[in-house]
């Protein structure tokens, strides 16, 4: 392979903006969600002279409180990956993205990607406040570590009440 290879390359499948959209209008992570498709992404990579490059989601983090929306938005989102990953060999790859913080549905999550072309994963550095080292995904972890698989810690903002109680100890 020649060329550079981009491990951070976001995409944006219709089910992730479609709740981007209903759940916070407007600029979720301090700007407009931009109209996205794989043709957007290839041509970045021929201009730029990216020969590869591994996909994954955006922030903000996709669990927006409702368990059964957050599975369908990681397996939705982890199938479009596939997708591409499979009509783009030689080009795209994907991290997968995990229903967090459910822990047994994210073990499920982690199990299907490895058996669909995931290249690794993507976790948030939280999610609903919960932070990716809380000794609660201590079962994700271990299935993480069992598969060796790659994982990205993708930042992401904290939960409004925690930039409030942080702000409160910080210098001005």
């Amino acid at each position: 392979m020649t060329g550079i290879i981009d491990v951070h390359t976001h995409y944006l499948p219709k089910i992730y903006t479609e709740a981007l959209k209903r759940h916070i209008p407007g600029n979720p992570d301090g700007w407009a969600t931009p109209d996205w498709t794989p043709a957007t992404t290839l041509d970045f990579m021929k201009k730029n002279n990216i020969s590869y490059s591994v996909l994954s989601l955006s922030s903000p983090h996709f669990n927006f409180g409702d368990r059964q929306e957050t599975l369908e938005i990681a397996r939705k989102a982890n199938e479009e990956g596939e997708r591409l990953t499979i009509a783009h060999p030689d080009q795209l790859g994907y991290l997968a993205s995990l229903p967090l913080p459910y822990v047994n549905d994210a073990v499920t999550e982690v199990n299907w990607a490895l058996a669909h072309h995931a290249r690794g994963f993507t976790v948030p550095t939280n999610t609903r406040g919960i932070y990716f080292g809380s000794p609660i995904f201590d079962e994700v972890y271990a299935q993480l570590n069992a598969a060796k698989a790659v994982v990205a810690m993708h930042p992401n903002q904290p939960q409004t009440c925690l930039k409030t109680s942080i702000s409160t100890y910080l210098p001005p």
